[in-house]
């Protein structure tokens, strides 16, 4: 994320290291070890995101407890392996302290195009038996 600063700004400079980023906002891939100019427009900041991230997203809702969490919306940035871990708990209390919370590690592989979901480890009172993910892949030419 990249805030913008300057009063009336509509983009900024903004330096990206080595290899494949994606805007977030529209997919378009942009080479890094370089700096860009990011539009910055009011409704939005500029956000890149870095090839082989695993990016989770979970359904909006006006509070924590709204209903249930599923989908989880994961965006996958191609161009680089990846791995992520989903970590769970109630969202209320402080049980996590004390172990109630679960993992889900999640992991691409580009070579193949191989999106491994592995298995839940850790449970939480009221965790989901199941879960359910919605997947977009990210890449040159298909963006979000």
């Amino acid at each position: 994320m990249s805030p913008v600063f300057a009063p009336g700004a509509r983009s900024r400079p903004v330096y990206l290291p080595a290899g494949r980023w994606y805007d977030f906002w529209t997919g378009a891939a942009v080479d890094g070890g370089r700096t860009v100019e990011s539009p910055a427009p009011y409704e939005s900041l500029p956000v890149h995101v870095r090839a082989g991230s695993i990016v989770p997203f979970g359904p909006t809702r006006q509070h924590a407890f709204d209903g249930p969490d599923d989908p989880v919306a994961l965006f996958v940035y191609e161009g680089r392996d990846g791995a992520f871990a989903l970590y769970e708990d109630d969202g209320l209390t402080s049980a996590y302290e004390s172990g109630a919370w679960a993992r889900i590690p999640i992991a691409w592989r580009e070579a193949d195009r191989t999106l491994t979901l592995g298995p839940r480890t850790g449970r939480f009172p009221g965790s989901p038996a199941e879960r359910t993910f919605a997947i977009t892949f990210v890449g040159p030419g298909r963006g979000v």
